[in-house]
């Protein structure tokens, strides 16, 4: 569940040593004005600083992103490598979404913890904590 947070909590908050170093598959093709990019990173490091704080949030993310993925074939869960950890095998994984096949765990260093990708051969769904932050702007579920 995403709260509001206001823009001046946001740009009072410090700046995100997590911040993108790569635009998201699904964020516009422009860059952000200045003020947005701050903003931006300091609402992904709130984020972030929250899901720190509960780290098996991950299993939630995965189960609920895979549950959209039923019978799907070559899987590929792209994932920082200490959420990787979090998440048990691939087989388990398979078993417990009915996956065909074994999904591939794919370390991604430069995600941030809390995020992932998934990419099967029916499509990709983008749930890191990037492209969450970039949605809930865009939805003006940050005002």
């Amino acid at each position: 569940m995403m709260h509001r947070v206001d823009r001046e909590t946001l740009r009072r908050a410090p700046p995100s040593p997590l911040a993108p170093r790569a635009p998201s598959i699904t964020a516009p093709t422009s860059p952000p004005a200045t003020d947005d990019a701050a903003l931006l990173a300091r609402a992904t490091r709130l984020l972030a600083d929250e899901l720190g704080r509960t780290p098996a949030a991950i299993i939630a993310l995965v189960d609920h992103a895979l549950a959209r993925f039923p019978g799907a074939r070559e899987v590929a869960i792209h994932a920082h490598p200490d959420d990787l950890a979090l998440l048990g095998s691939a087989a388990a994984l398979a078993a417990r979404h009915a996956l065909d096949g074994t999904p591939v765990l794919v370390p991604a260093p430069t995600f941030t913890r809390g995020g992932c990708r998934i990419v099967s051969a029916g499509g990709e769904l983008d749930a890191r904590v990037e492209t969450r932050v970039l949605r809930a702007l865009a939805a003006g579920e940050v005002v």
